[in-house]
């Protein structure tokens, strides 16, 4: 009958629709999933700068009392 052809009708729309529906929310995922894992890679690359700059400062440092400490040596030295 007509009323049937057009509940399988009906039906075959539905399932075409939750179709796309799924397949749109996979891609949205997709999309989430790439912009987050860009944006952790780029957040470790930013926190390694850190730890480096952190380091040469502390070499800096380092030095800079190494270097103060043999001139305090050398004048008590002299005196």
């Amino acid at each position: 009958s007509e009323q049937e052809a057009n509940r399988v009708r009906t039906e075959e729309l539905r399932e075409r629709l939750r179709q796309s529906k799924d397949q749109a929310i996979e891609k949205q995922n997709e999309l989430f999933q790439r912009q987050l894992s860009e944006q952790i890679a780029a957040n470790e690359r930013q926190h390694s700068q850190m730890l480096e700059q952190m380091r040469r400062d502390n070499e800096s440092l380092r030095s800079a009392i190494n270097n103060s400490n043999r001139d305090r040596g050398s004048r008590c030295v002299i005196s």
